[in-house]
Parts: C-alpha cells; sequence; structure tokens
C-alpha cells in the first residue's frame, strides 16, 4: 500500500489540552495577593505551588498508554493528539448536531478517564 492509501485509512486526529490543576490553589491565591515581593521571591513560591515533574509525567504517560501522543508541556498543561475516536471514547463528546446538521458545543466539560480519574498529587 502506498503511504496516501494508508494516511487516507487512518481516522483524523484531534489534539486536546489537559489543564493541571494547582496542588494548593489556596497558596496560589495568595501568592497571587501578596505585595512587596520581587520576581525572583514570586518564582521561587510559585514553583511549590503548581504541579511536579513527576506529576506530569504520570499524566503524560497515562495519555500515552491510552494512545495519545504528548505535543507539548508546560507546568500547566500537556497538548496530546490522538485518533478521534480514541478522544471520544476517553473523555466523551461535549459536542452534538443540531436539525441541520452542524456541529455544536452543548458548554458540557469533559468526562475525566478513569486512567486521569486517581492522578491526583501535591508537590
Amino acid at each position: 500500500a502506498s503511504a496516501s492509501s494508508v494516511s487516507a485509512s487512518l481516522p483524523p486526529s484531534t489534539s486536546v489540552t489537559v489543564l493541571l490543576t494547582a496542588p494548593d490553589s489556596s497558596g496560589l491565591d495568595a501568592l497571587a495577593d501578596a505585595a512587596g515581593l520581587s520576581h525572583a521571591q514570586r518564582l521561587t513560591q510559585l514553583d511549590a505551588l503548581v504541579q511536579s515533574a513527576a506529576s506530569r509525567e504520570a499524566v503524560a504517560a497515562a495519555l500515552q498508554d491510552e494512545g495519545f501522543s504528548i505535543d507539548h508541556e508546560t507546568a500547566w498543561t500537556i497538548d496530546a493528539t490522538a485518533p478521534q475516536p480514541t478522544v471520544t471514547g476517553l473523555f466523551g463528546t461535549n459536542r452534538a448536531r443540531t436539525a441541520t446538521n452542524q456541529v455544536v458545543s452543548t458548554g458540557a466539560l469533559p468526562d475525566i478517564p478513569a486512567s486521569l480519574s486517581g492522578l491526583r498529587f501535591v508537590g
């Protein structure tokens, strides 16, 4: 089979962004309201209030185990791509079709996959 016929038979891919929550949201709020801190002091305190590298790696590994490829990571997010059926199967859908077959967002939040729901880390 040629490369074009193989790629034509693959389902379309979809990207998702997983937003990691702060393990200490009240500490993050306090830091946001803190006055008189230098930039360096603020960054040092912020480092203790975001998810650790180990936590991000655990979420990325769980996504990879489900068939996602990791595209980009920050302290707060993981961008990943997988075939559309994998994404829908894991996160559900927050879209619906209207009577005229237009796709619209329902405003609902996606499902939290069981493989990610237990990944709650501190530090």
